[in-house]
């Protein structure tokens, strides 16, 4: 018979705790092992309520997310780009910000196979926007850069060669 496991989970936004009983998920989350690891040692071969709980800085929806899906996301670069679509689908449905969110806390957490699988959502999303709507998104502004020819400069591309080739000897 499996033993038991129960970690409690807080979070920023809600006083009820998140509880997490499942062993491998707390196993797989580097964070949650080590949290479990520093409050009983033996935690994996015998059935544990951990006592204290584990804050994290997140959203409860961030963070439930996180462990609902992490073990289910199988790593991007593996597989065919519609397959991925569809199995990354609970994703593609939250907003950018919502994603963002995640992404922190699946950090956070360090689930980095996750991170990716998030990471490709949002690149899809953001290759759907136009240039504005993906400056905004990083929160920046486009600064268009005009590089004037200057007609005066009459060195032939061979001398600008022999240039590049004597600061490349350089380095």
């Amino acid at each position: 018979m499996p033993k038991e496991v129960e970690m409690k989970l807080t979070c920023v936004d809600d006083a009820n705790p998140i509880f997490v009983r499942d062993r491998k998920l707390i196993q797989k989350t580097p964070f949650l092992n080590r949290a479990a690891y520093s409050q009983d040692k033996k935690w994996t071969t015998k059935s544990t309520k951990f006592a204290a709980p584990i804050r994290i800085p997140y959203t409860k929806a961030a963070i439930e997310f996180v462990l609902e899906y992490s073990l289910k996301y199988s790593d991007p670069r593996v597989g065919d780009v519609n397959t991925k679509l569809i199995e990354y689908e609970a994703a593609y449905e939250k907003s950018l910000d919502d994603l963002v969110e995640i992404m922190n806390c699946t950090s956070f957490l360090e689930c980095p196979t996750f991170n990716h699988s998030l990471g490709f959502v949002v690149a899809r999303k953001l290759d759907k926007k136009n240039q504005d709507e993906v400056v905004e998104f990083f929160g920046g502004d486009v600064e268009v850069e005009v590089v004037a020819t200057d007609e005066s400069n009459n060195e032939s591309n061979e001398d600008k060669d022999a240039k590049f080739k004597r600061y490349l000897s350089f380095l």
